[in-house]
């Protein structure tokens, strides 16, 4: 037997289904930009990031997810949950742009939903 082999199985428990971290422009790429800057995000993976900004800027997303499931069984009828959550709320500000060995000076306040782990699903059977 070969251990080496990944199932389709073993890909799916490693795989990330979600992307609901900070900024629609992240959660786009993936989460794949940590070298990425002048995105609110990257305050949280790569500080440095900050540097890329020349004006100040604020950003919100927020975010609605829908859970829907149906089942075969008409006794199990259908099942849904909607969610409200805010996803990115920051703000930079630009506090000196020159061009003598201080070029800028930013500094950024910012709120990064990294996981979310109030995923709660169920079913209901009536008529037991």
């Amino acid at each position: 037997m070969d251990r080496d082999i990944v199932t389709p199985s073993d890909l799916f428990e490693l795989s990330q289904t979600t992307f609901s971290l900070g900024t629609a422009r992240s959660m786009a790429m993936a989460g794949a930009f940590t070298s990425l800057g002048a995105d609110l995000t990257s305050m949280a993976i790569n500080p440095a990031g900050l540097g890329m900004y020349r004006h100040s800027d604020i950003s919100i997303t927020p975010m609605m997810s829908f859970a829907r499931s149906k089942g075969n069984a008409p006794e199990y009828g259908r099942n849904s949950r909607d969610r409200f959550s805010m996803a990115n709320i920051g703000v930079v500000i630009n506090a000196y742009e020159g061009s003598r060995s201080l070029i800028s000076l930013n500094v950024g306040f910012g709120y990064n939903r990294i996981a979310d782990f109030n995923y709660d699903y169920g079913f209901v059977r009536q008529n037991q």
